[in-house]
C-alpha cells in the first residue's frame, strides 16, 4: 500500500499506535533503526511521528512518518527478539 488516500493512511496509523501501546519500547540511547536513522529518545520520536501523521492524513509529502513508524517498529520488533 502506498496510504495515498485516508482510509488506507487511518487503518495504518491506528494499527501501529496500537502496537506501540502494548510494545516494550527501549530506554533512551543510540538506537540506529536503519543505515540513515539513528534516534535518541525513541518514545519522543513515536509521539512526534504520530502526531505529524494524524495531523497530515492522506498527504503524500507526509508518508514518510508512516514508514518511519514501520521502521520504528521492526526495530523494536528485532531488539525483542
Amino acid at each position: 500500500m502506498n496510504y495515498s488516500s485516508k482510509t488506507e493512511w487511518e487503518q495504518e496509523l491506528n494499527r501501529l499506535k496500537a502496537f506501540f501501546k502494548t510494545a516494550n519500547i527501549p530506554a533512551p540511547g543510540n538506537h540506529a533503526i536503519d543505515a540513515a536513522l539513528t534516534i535518541g529518545d525513541l518514545k519522543k520520536a513515536i509521539h512526534t511521528y504520530i502526531i505529524r501523521a494524524e495531523e497530515n492524513m492522506g498527504n503524500p509529502i507526509f508518508q514518510g512518518t508512516l514508514v518511519g513508524l514501520q521502521a520504528i517498529e521492526q526495530y523494536i520488533l528485532k531488539q525483542s527478539s
